[in-house]
């Protein structure tokens, strides 16, 4: 079985109900871009994922 990208990320904002799209504003950058890290297509930066923190 294939291991999740991001599975504790992912699990997390479900349980807050946080969607993508609300991380937008948070660190500036478009939904597309937000979608290709969450599904392991490029890394996050450091400064991302401390915005999102």
């Amino acid at each position: 079985m294939a291991k999740r990208k991001y599975a504790k990320l992912k699990s997390l904002m479900f349980k807050l109900d946080i969607r993508q799209i609300d991380l937008e504003p948070i660190i500036g950058r478009k939904i597309a871009y937000i979608a290709a890290r969450m599904n392991g297509k490029a890394p996050w930066n450091t400064a991302e994922i401390k915005a999102i923190g």
